[in-house]
């Protein structure tokens, strides 16, 4: 049986024609773009997405068929692009692969926004499902009820009820603003107006806000630090439990020499590596 779902992706692929193709994120499109590529003898390139991407058992994909379709669609890829030197560690592990780390593009503005334009003291932003922990920043907003909130993000697939609750507890709070799904064109602007930004994941992969956060001149307070970049370079504070994260909340808020100092180094960090760097780094793996 040929699904028409499947026969109107090989016909979009077919129509663009291109030399490389590339997919990011697990799940059964890998295998039917790798699919094609085999056939039409193209190049196929897949980039990790999460570090759940590079582990069988954490793999945030539903059903059986699906997760076969995406081992067997990375294991024909030309090319495997990682975040970190961890998730490199993890797909040779569980899966025998063999990948680079290719690091991320970023919009860098000039020079950060200054600290008089920052009226958020605490930003976070993300997919409202259960693994980023949204329900952490309800518990943040109460136990710093002096600090400002400002939470963003949409509804994740299957997850709507965690989308209307966090929405309904964070209206209860008076410090704390609920904005809901925000374009991604207008992100930028929230990043430029933060002093902080929050992650509260227990998993990730090298989440894309980190690099808007840094460029924007905007510490970073998370629960998950790739390859402890966060740790190693000081580009904010990387936490564990929620009275820790308060805590660094709390201190880098209050000293502000410190938090403008990691801002101005987070800044720097990113125009150094994910600028033309990274741009070269990606015109090497998919032009081939």
């Amino acid at each position: 049986m040929i699904y028409p779902r499947l026969t109107k992706l090989w016909h979009t692929l077919a129509k663009a024609d291109a030399g490389t193709y590339y997919v990011s994120c697990a799940g059964s499109i890998v295998g039917y773009v790798a699919a094609f590529c085999t056939w039409h003898k193209r190049r196929f390139v897949f980039r990790v997405a999460s570090d759940a991407d590079c582990c069988p058992d954490r793999l945030l994909v539903s059903n059986a068929r699906d997760r076969w379709l995406y081992e067997w669609g990375i294991r024909k890829a030309s090319c495997i692009l990682v975040q970190t030197k961890h998730q490199q560690n993890l797909l040779k592990a569980n899966y025998g692969l063999d990948s680079e780390i290719a690091d991320m593009l970023v919009d860098i503005p000039n020079q950060p926004a200054p600290q008089a334009a920052r009226d958020i003291d605490v930003l976070w932003l993300a997919n409202l499902r259960s693994v980023k922990r949204p329900e952490w920043v309800i518990a943040l907003a109460k136990m710093l009820p002096q600090v400002n909130f400002v939470m963003a993000g949409g509804p994740y697939t299957s997850q709507y009820e965690l989308f209307e609750t966090t929405k309904n507890e964070a209206a209860q709070l008076p410090n704390l603003q609920f904005l809901g799904s925000i374009p991604h064109r207008e992100t930028g602007e929230l990043f430029s107006r933060a002093k902080l930004f929050l992650n509260t994941s227990e998993l990730e992969g090298f989440p894309n806000t980190y690099l808007q956060a840094w460029a924007n001149g905007t510490p970073v307070v998370a629960t998950f630090d790739p390859d402890e970049l966060i740790q190693k370079k000081n580009l904010g504070t990387a936490c564990s439990a929620q009275d820790e994260t308060a805590s660094a909340l709390k201190n880098l808020l209050l000293d502000t020499s410190t938090r403008i100092e990691a801002g101005l180094r987070a800044h720097r960090f990113v125009k150094e590596r994910y600028g033309a760097p990274a741009v070269s780094h990606y015109e090497k793996h998919l032009l081939g």
